[in-house]
This record gives structure tokens, C-alpha cells and sequence, in this order.
């Protein structure tokens, strides 16, 4: 998903300062990765949640442990 599609799902008019920076968080965290890794800056980057990011997720989405 780019980072437009993922602003636009969350109901924002443009990619703010905040989503970029979210978004590089996220790849250094390795919860998400670049689709065209040699080519960060590229016009045409979308990105793929990890394993990890999905385990991270489906963790979230549980809740807290009782």
C-alpha cells in the first residue's frame, strides 16, 4: 500500500509530516518494509507489513493479556 492509499483510508487529505514519519518508525522497527527496497524515495514505494508486524498487530488487536 503507498503512503497516499494508507492517507486517504485514514480519512486525511494529504501524506502529513506526521504519516512520514510514522511510516519511517515503522520500517525501522521492521513492522513494515519498503516494496522497492533499493529505491526508498521512489515515486512509486508502497510497502508490506512483516511478519513481525502482523504478529505485532494480531497481538494488538487481542487486547491486553487478562
Amino acid at each position: 500500500m503507498s503512503k497516499s492509499a494508507l492517507s486517504d483510508a485514514l480519512g486525511q487529505r494529504e501524506v502529513s509530516g506526521h504519516l512520514n514519519q510514522l511510516m519511517r518508525r515503522l520500517v525501522a522497527a521492521r513492522w513494515v518494509a519498503y516494496m522497492i527496497p533499493d529505491k526508498s524515495q521512489s515515486r512509486l514505494q508502497a510497502y508490506r507489513i512483516t511478519a513481525e508486524g502482523r504478529q505485532r498487530l494480531t497481538n494488538l488487536q487481542q487486547g491486553p493479556l487478562p
